[in-house]
């Protein structure tokens, strides 16, 4: 898989050298979703996607047409085992967090005391942890349970936790 740490190393290999394709997304840990832009057929795209991953040793790769948007398709990589800096992991945890206070915030502000928090601190960590999981790991090499009963990794994400909290209520 050569040097490439992450799905979004990948994209920003790939994205200055693609001519077919106007747009990458990430999905989610080893998936990229293309847009390949109105004036270009998809096969064209996906045979310079096929022809960059090859240059840059990105292989073993897999391409799939959306069946439900013509103007998409998803390039995984199956081999992939993403890994983050310990910064870029609390930032995409705090990100979340901050989200999720939001939504409370929206729905009912009087839950948002740091108490109600608090309370439902196990809740908010594993709705994290899965956000986490779904959009930054090898889903075929790793299981959510391993990061649930992971007590290590749990408190390190309960004292993002907590120090979410007290920005959030701080603002």
């Amino acid at each position: 898989m050569n040097n490439y740490l992450n799905i979004e190393e990948i994209i920003n290999a790939i994205g200055p050298l693609s001519k077919q394709v106007a747009e990458f997304r990430k999905l989610d840990g080893i998936t990229i979703e293309c847009d390949k832009g109105p004036t270009v057929e998809v096969d064209t795209a996906i045979n310079e996607i096929k022809a960059l991953c090859n240059k840059l040793k990105l292989l073993p790769v897999s391409i799939e047409k959306r069946k439900d948007d013509p103007m998409l398709f998803a390039v995984q990589f199956p081999e992939l085992v993403p890994k983050y800096t310990n910064e870029q992991i609390e930032n995409m945890y705090k990100d979340t967090f901050n989200f999720l206070f939001s939504n409370i915030k929206m729905k009912d502000p009087t839950a948002l005391t740091k108490s109600k928090l608090i309370e439902n601190m196990g809740r908010l960590t594993k709705h994290a942890i899965t956000t986490y999981y779904r959009s930054n790991v090898n889903q075929y090499k790793e299981s959510v349970d391993d990061y649930y009963n992971d007590k290590k990794y749990r408190a390190k994400i309960d004292g993002i936790f907590l120090v979410c909290v007290e920005e959030f209520l701080s603002k």
